[in-house]
């Protein structure tokens, strides 16, 4: 495939709204979805750090190639982090209703 297409979701986690579209991205796509328990307490850093592994290892893997990351209310807040912390990765924001600011929740 030729491009990489990561989705974050909301504070809700689960994902189920990407059902819908997963099979007609899936065919220009490399779709994958952060899952987040509704019993899961990582704390933002660590969701942070947990999106830059996996988008490292795809830039990695085909560093030529950008990497979409798709935020859906919390996961804009993930996607806006991520890319700021990895401003030498070409990745390509899509910004679906994102949520608050997070100094807004945590300072």
């Amino acid at each position: 495939m030729d491009y990489r297409y990561n989705t974050l979701k909301g504070m809700d986690g689960t994902g189920a709204g990407l059902v819908v579209h997963e099979k007609a991205l899936g065919k220009v796509f490399q779709v994958q979805c952060l899952h987040i328990p509704a019993s899961d307490r990582t704390p933002l850093k660590g969701l942070i750090q947990i999106v830059e592994e996996i988008v490292r290892i795809e830039h990695t893997t085909s560093p030529d190639k950008p990497i979409y990351l798709l935020g859906d209310s919390f996961g804009g807040n993930l996607a806006l982090a991520v890319a700021a912390r990895n401003p030498t990765i070409d990745l390509i924001l899509i910004l679906a209703n994102p949520g608050q600011p997070v100094s807004y929740f945590f300072f």
